[in-house]
């Protein structure tokens, strides 16, 4: 799905895995918004270690982690505008 020169991303079926030379494993999942499931999430105890945000990459995320630490991230998608002359 991506690779750079320190870290990968491997999607398989539907959920993707991050992998960086100093980072622990990144289990990352397409969430429909982004907001509502940190929400969610939050609620019912969830320990995030970020607030929703829009990346530079072109998704909005939030990471949250278990109590080992590991780091899940719910994403979705965002449209970048397009200016039309």
């Amino acid at each position: 799905m991506g690779e750079w020169s320190s870290y990968a991303i491997f999607d398989i079926a539907g959920v993707s895995f991050g992998f960086g030379a100093e980072t622990k494993t990144e289990i990352c999942q397409l969430v429909d918004d982004v907001d509502k499931a940190y929400q969610d999430l939050k609620d019912k105890g969830a320990k995030f270690v970020t607030e929703p945000k829009d990346q530079p990459w072109g998704v909005r995320d939030a990471t949250f982690v278990d109590p080992n630490e590991n780091k899940f991230v719910i994403n979705r998608f965002i449209a970048k505008s397009v200016e039309v002359c």
